[in-house]
């Protein structure tokens, strides 16, 4: 037999004999912190300060003497944290520093020692009394000594700092704790006892290095890490009053763009981009939530642990043809084994105000301006003085108003609440975690049309069997409600727009108390309030369960099965509002001839399988970690729907009670799966020189069998160059620093929205319904190919290039993180024109590309004066995206285009230099001729006041099909964002400010403009209007039914750059002294709140973060609220 597996047996031999023998010995005592045996003081250990655990002690001291250490099951040693000094010691002084460190005591029997918890070995508690402790604080790895180290008594704010020598004195009381920290160390906790000297050593923090960052399928050191990851974990995102997740992360990560340009009830979902716009299609990243694909924006924020992005190739590559946009990984808490139950309560109620709101005219101001822009165009006026009167003296209130009506429509304010629960704790072996977040939103909209409610539960389990084998149960419950009038919200409709849409003149009632008529117009206070209702309701079930089992020392299986079932309903009232002549009752107008009611189902049902092996090892200097896992998805989507009109009662939402005898109905679905093998390997030597290898391998149900798999490669690489020995005088101000570089390719499957769902199967040839239509006497249904089928159809590739710098200065106090990319989109899947005669629309061909370009910094501070924290990050970005090829198709030109060497998106239209005036035109046969470029259809109409257009090609004239260009990026190129947080004794703040840089955002019709129709009412600033008086106005003349001055150009475009105060929070956290005679470890007060302050240029109306909108959307708002944090233990 081999001689060290003798060896391994006969000390497995030795501890089973001395265990069962000491178990009969234990009247002999061993008081706290002393060691029995003459051999215990003669003998001599080397340890180091890099020792975390007792494990790792117990082996070192095994390993250099001939004790073996014995203990019973409910004694973890790898879950018992001590910290030694680097050096030589004797046992017997090891011994005693670990005993003084813990509930620990030590017996020895001749060459077995046996480790027991205090008081079992008989150690007499005494009364408790207060005296003078005094000791030095030392760096365990140096053994020199820390000045201004803070040593507190834990579970109170009385404490003192070390002087010069790292020496301190402090009255306490034998029993308690004291807690002892240094900015760059561990934490350190000393059970107080007779010994009222201490000698403290603190290990050095590396928690910056080490720090372990959730990656795609397990988790990575930070200071291992090669590819570009950035995280945020709970305590970054606590406390915010914001409805959803990815709002939370807005300006919390360079690279990750989050643009929020509503606050609609339940509906405020930002959109999110991970380093620019990757696709013409689809540039959503994925979002995966502990192992599997989910939606953040209905997850509790409170739920959440961590959420770390995935940015270059070499970290997404392992989600391959999922990880093009980005990848975005969510991990919710957990309980953790062994520890006490823990109760936590969050919950605030606050207000939310809208802000940025039109200021239009009143109706006497409109009547004028109405007036003059109808004499502009050669019109009659169409109010006469004697109209204009009865408004100011208030004689006509039914017909002759004057109506606010953006005043109308708003709210002043509107409450949100939240309130979250959590218990939490762990057995010897079961680690569990239950919660409950409740949301409720009203809107600010009046009528109570906008709300939305949210319940979320989770209930996690985990635990170890036969020491072999974790088994985790993760299992959540989203049940959600929104509400909105049945009047839909966008951006060119909907009851907020229509408030701009109808006359001051109307009044919200008539004096009978009828709704206002708006001569053709909705009355949107009438509507909101009694015009129906769009309710979407749903229930989400997400099932997530993991085996894991550590087959030999450095291999484990793992095997996760995660479900995701949600059924949805839309329920859209119609309902029917009639104005009424407030004199004679006759009937004026209604919304609707018939009152209507439809209901749409929707059933999802979404599956992931995975099998995943995992694999360490060492030889020497060298380690190696290797992953190979197998992935299956699939997901089926079905819905149906049906509609009746003409309800006798609109009390009881029923499709049976409605009379017409039209019934609609109509169903549809779609399904598709995905298949993929997935490889990983790490390397490193001696923590130095890193390298990492991915790739994954996936096939796809939506391409054709020919096309449908790809392989999707990735390396990257990384040198610690500040291990490098020519660095080490450096040390101490250069703490780590690490060069990276990644390269590799992803693939997004995701192509172009179709007819019928065509996109999941487009190789395919697909029928969808075309209607019925009569065959002889007899109605019929038809169906036909509308889109032709895709055979060649491959995946979008994306290949990135990365490379990145980390650098720690000052024992990690300051830090830098600074990353370049270029990322290019390579066939981008697109809609090639073909001829006409095959009567069906093209399907989509691999044609186009994109690229980003781009850098990324975060620049990170923290320190400890005394008992005042602090700490300071500043992040920016930058990313340049540019279309490099569209194939064959043909430019589409809009208000929106990708042209080759251009932005994806980017605005376009005419370049507006300046207005006219007087002098740009001659008198010929007594009429006014301009002597610049106009359009030639509008030449005749062509007047002083007028928007000046730029001949781009010289030709002498202006034209839509010559003279248009490129006029910005409605994607911001900069975002940047400031984080400053600070404590002291209970007391803390927080501001988070949050930017954006060279953007440019467009507004249009009742947005921006009057006049353009009898919908579009004039706005405070149209006041300042060119007239021969006002010849630096900025507004061009006010012209009646004319859409010259209102085409899109660059004199319309906005600065959409800003800065804002997104974030401030104030908050005092009570003496844990007061409150542990009930139980409460926590108890947190504070007041946050979001949008308090935004500098911007953009237009004043509307927030900056607006998209191309004609007013239609619901507003963004400022929250205030106030809350709670407590803890129960």
């Amino acid at each position: 037999m081999h001689l060290p597996l003798l060896i391994k047996v006969k000390h497995w031999l030795m501890r089973l004999f001395y265990s069962v023998f000491i178990s009969c010995l234990l009247c002999t005592s061993l008081m706290a912190g002393s060691v029995k045996g003459q051999d215990l003081g003669a003998t001599r250990v080397s340890v180091q300060s890099q020792y975390s655990n007792l494990k790792q002690v117990i082996a070192a001291i095994e390993s250099q003497t001939n004790f073996l250490f014995t203990y019973k099951g409910d004694i973890h040693p790898k879950k018992i944290e001590v910290s030694l000094p680097s050096g030589e010691a004797t046992l017997r002084e090891i011994l005693e520093v670990i005993s003084q460190e813990t509930d620990l005591g030590f017996m020895q029997v001749n060459s077995m020692i046996a480790i027991k918890d205090k008081e079992s070995l008989g150690v007499r508690k005494e009364e408790k009394q207060s005296q003078l402790y005094e000791g030095t604080v030392y760096d365990g790895k140096t053994n020199e000594t820390l000045p201004g180290a803070t040593v507190l008594i834990k579970g109170t704010s009385k404490g003192t700092v070390t002087d010069i020598n790292g020496h301190f004195s402090l009255e306490a009381e034998e029993g308690q704790i004291l807690k002892v920290s240094s900015l760059g160390y561990k934490s350190k906790e000393v059970l107080l006892k007779n010994n009222v000297q201490l000698n403290i050593y603190l290990g050095e923090d590396t928690k910056a290095l080490e720090e372990v960052v959730v990656v795609g399928f397990g988790e990575q050191k930070k200071v291992n890490m090669t590819g570009a990851v950035e995280m945020v974990t709970s305590e970054d995102l606590e406390n915010r009053p914001t409805t959803n997740t990815s709002n939370l992360l807005q300006g919390m990560m360079p690279g990750l763009v989050v643009t929020n340009y509503t606050a609609m009830p339940g509906q405020d979902n930002g959109s999110v981009r991970i380093r620019g716009i990757s696709s013409i299609n689809s540039s959503n990243p994925l979002v995966i939530i502990d192992g599997i694909e989910g939606n953040m924006n209905i997850l509790n924020p409170d739920d959440i642990e961590s959420v770390s992005v995935l940015k270059d190739a070499a970290s997404a590559a392992v989600y391959g043809s999922r990880g093009a946009n980005g990848v975005i990984l969510i991990t919710t808490k957990s309980g953790q084994l062994k520890s006490a139950p823990q109760i936590n309560i969050n919950s605030y109620y606050g207000i939310q105000k809208p802000f940025r709101m039109p200021k239009m005219l009143g109706s006497v101001q409109y009547m004028e301006l109405q007036n003059e822009a109808m004499r502009n165009v050669g019109q009659s006026e169409t109010y006469s003085e004697e109209d204009i009167q009865k408004v100011i003296d208030g004689s006509d209130p039914n017909f002759s108003a004057n109506t606010d009506w953006i005043d109308a429509i708003y709210k002043n304010s509107a409450p949100q609440y939240q309130a979250n629960v959590s218990i939490s704790g762990g057995g010897e072996n079961l680690g569990y975690l239950m919660s409950y977040g409740h949301l409720d939103q009203e809107g600010v909209v009046v009528g109570d049309a906008y709300a939305s409610q949210r319940d979320n539960v989770r209930l996690k389990l985990n635990t170890t069997l036969l020491d072999k084998l974790d088994i985790n149960a993760n299992v959540g419950y989203i049940d959600r409600i929104y509400h909105s009038p049945q009047w839909s919200t966008t951006g060119t409709g909907g009851v907020i727009r229509g408030a701009m849409n109808i006359s001051p003149l109307v009044p919200v009632r008539y004096t009978n108390g009828e709704w206002g008529y708006g001569g053709g117009a909705n009355n949107p206070v009438a509507i909101a309030t009694d015009g129906g209702s769009n309710i979407f309701s749903s229930q989400e079930f997400t099932g997530n369960f993991t085996g894991e089992i550590d087959l030999l020392k450095n291999l484990s299986i793992k095997g996760q099965y995660g479900l995701v079932m949600s059924n949805s309903r839309r329920e859209t009232l119609v309902r029917k509002v009639e104005h009424r002549h407030p004199d004679t009752g006759e009937v004026l107008w209604f919304n609707v001839e018939e009152n209507s009611l439809s209901i749409r189902d929707y059933v999802n049902r979404y599956q992931n399988l995975l099998a995943q092996m995992d694999y360490h090892k060492s030889w020497g200097d060298h380690h190696f970690t290797g992953l190979m896992a197998f992935q299956q998805e699939w997901e089926r989507y079905e819905s149906f729907a049906g509609s009746r009109k003409n309800f006798l009662t609109e009390d009881v939402p029923a499709l049976d009670l409605g009379t017409n005898p039209i019934q609609n109905s109509s169903g549809d679905g779609y399904q598709w799966a995905l298949r993929s093998g997935i490889a990983r390997l790490n390397y490193d030597f001696k923590g130095k020189y890193l390298l990492e290898l991915n790739g994954r391998y996936d096939g796809s149900s939506r391409l054709s069998k020919e096309n449908r798999y790809k392989f999707f490669p990735s390396f990257s690489a990384g040198w610690r160059f500040t291990d490098e020995g020519f660095l080490s005088g450096l040390k101490k101000v250069l703490y780590d620093g690490k060069a990276r570089v990644s390269y590799g390719g992803l693939g997004n499957q995701y192509l172009s929205n179709m007819t019928g769902y065509a996109e999941y199967y487009a190789y395919l040839p697909v029928l969808t319904d075309v209607g019925s239509m009569p065959i002889g006497n007899q109605r019929t249904n038809g169906f036909a190919q509308t889109v032709s089928a895709g055979t060649n159809l491959s995946w979008e590739t994306v290949q990135m290039l990365n490379i990145g710098l980390d650098l720690y200065f000052f024992e990690g106090r300051l830090s830098f993180v600074g990353d370049w990319f270029n990322k290019q989109t390579k066939n981008i899947l697109l809609q090639v024109p073909q001829p006409d005669v095959l009567g069906i629309s093209p399907s989509d061909v691999n044609a186009g590309s994109i690229e980003n370009k781009g850098w990324e910094a975060s620049l990170n501070w923290k320190d400890q004066i005394k008992d005042f924290n602090y700490g300071l990050t500043f992040q920016i970005s930058d990313v340049k995206n540019k279309v490099l090829d569209m194939g064959d198709t043909p430019p589409a030109y809009g208000t929106n285009v990708n042209l080759v060497g251009y932005p994806s998106g980017s605005y376009y239209g005419l370049v507006a230099t300046r207005l006219a005036q007087e002098s740009d035109f001659e008198m010929v046969e007594g009429e006014l001729v301009p002597t610049i470029p106009v359009f030639d259809s509008e030449r005749s109409k062509f007047a002083p006041g007028d928007l000046v257009y730029e001949d781009i090609n010289g030709d002498g004239k202006v034209t839509m099909e010559d003279d248009r260009k490129v006029l910005g990026n409605p994607f911001p190129r900069y975002t940047y964002s400031i984080r400053a947080n600070m404590a002291w004794k209970g007391f803390d703040l927080s501001v988070f400010v949050q930017g954006v840089g060279k953007a440019v955002g467009y507004l249009y019709d009742n947005a921006r403009h009057a006049f353009k129709s009898y919908s579009m009412y004039p706005q405070e600033i149209h006041l300042d209007r060119w007239t021969p008086e006002n010849i630096d106005a900025s507004y061009p003349r006010l012209i009646f039914g004319e859409t010259y001055n209102t085409r899109v150009s660059s004199y319309w475009l906005e600065d959409a750059s800003y800065v804002r105060l997104k974030n401030l929070q104030i908050g005092y956290t009570l003496p844990a002294r007061l409150l542990e005679k009930i139980r409460v470890n926590k108890l947190r007060v504070y007041f946050s709140g979001d949008n308090l302050l935004t500098k911007t240029d953009f237009y004043y109306a509307y927030d900056p973060e607006s998209p191309l909108s004609a007013g239609g959307y619901y507003p963004q708002v400022k929250t205030f609220v106030f809350g709670v944090n407590i803890g129960l233990k």
